[in-house]
């Protein structure tokens, strides 16, 4: 498997997110609390040291750096297309309430407390400096900045420039982005023309192992292990009875491969496998392929999953292929 510092799209699902985009890199080093009740949506990375807690809504083109905290209860922090929050940035859509009328922190009982909480956007183009702070209730409005160490307590006028403790409006801030914005978006779309195949693309192929599949494999591989193909010698195994090659598994991988997904045309280059559970005559085969990573040559790495009748893993691993042009 992948030794990448982020999670790979197959351990992301893994996860439960709500929602979950295309070309997503979130560090193994960030804490989810509430997978759930999230959802994200393409194009995002957030970096190591994170923080991410109840329902939290994010959008295509987000960017959150390292040691951030998004503290969102069920009252929900929301970040819009192309936003972003820079290194040790804390929002909150839930707070204590510091007057002294009442008791604070998750140790004491609801009734003691009086948690003062109100949803968070950070609407599109918006962007927060470093070690600033979001309370609960605030919108920082589109094409917002806030700069580094600034507390921000009250929503923001759009495309303003906000300074300070508490956070003022020194300036407005130029739309010249948005121009920008059409160009990226353009060019997106015209690159996606031209290239069927992306991150997170994926593929499922169902087959049914028949006694004739075994029998065929011996005769081509030459692997006449009576294990495969003698039921008198099976029942005397762990097994009980005959199970299928595991490269006859492998062999249906490299089918899919090159006739399927990404099809014709395809360079097979590498193959990690693991033989996780037997494979027995009738077994109903689950097989999986999912790319998880392409290279500017054409290179892509792909998830290489078999699954039984029963939802079970029974062969896992990893192909490089060349794709097909």
């Amino acid at each position: 498997m992948s030794n990448s510092s982020f999670y790979t799209q197959e351990e992301l699902e893994d996860l439960g997110f709500k929602k979950l985009g295309k070309n997503v890199l979130i560090s193994k080093k960030v804490s989810i609390y509430g997978a759930d009740k999230m959802e994200i949506g393409n194009n995002v990375r957030i970096d190591d040291f994170c923080f991410l807690m109840g329902k939290i809504i994010i959008g295509n083109h987000v960017h959150i750096a390292p040691y951030s905290n998004l503290v969102a209860g069920n009252a929900g922090i929301e970040m819009q297309d192309f936003s972003g929050i820079s290194s040790r940035v804390s929002v909150y859509a839930v707070s204590d309430d510091y007057s002294g009328e009442a008791m604070t922190n998750p140790t004491v009982p609801e009734k003691y407390t009086n948690v003062i909480s109100a949803p968070v956007i950070i609407e599109k183009h918006s962007i927060i400096g470093a070690s600033s702070v979001i309370l609960p209730g605030v919108t920082v409005r589109i094409g917002s900045s806030c700069g580094s160490m600034t507390l921000v307590n009250k929503s923001t006028e759009p495309w303003s420039i906000n300074v300070g403790i508490p956070a003022r409006k020194v300036s407005e801030r130029k739309k010249n982005l948005l121009d920008l914005e059409r160009k990226f978006q353009q060019e997106c779309n015209e690159e996606m023309k031209k290239d069927k195949f992306y991150v997170g693309q994926k593929k499922i192929i169902y087959k049914t192992i028949s006694e004739d599949d075994i029998y065929e494999f011996a005769k081509a591989s030459g692997d006449n292990n009576p294990i495969h193909i003698d039921e008198n010698y099976a029942k005397n195994t762990i097994f009980r009875k005959r199970i299928a090659h595991g490269m006859l598994s492998g062999a249906y991988i490299s089918a899919v491969l090159g006739n399927e997904f990404p099809g014709k045309g395809t360079i097979y280059l590498e193959q990690n496998i693991k033989f996780v559970r037997p494979v027995f005559i009738g077994d109903k085969l689950e097989i999986s392929i999912k790319i998880i990573e392409i290279t500017e040559n054409r290179k892509a790495r792909l998830i290489t999953n078999i699954s039984n009748q029963d939802k079970k893993i029974v062969v896992e691993g990893e192909a490089m292929v060349k794709l097909p042009k």
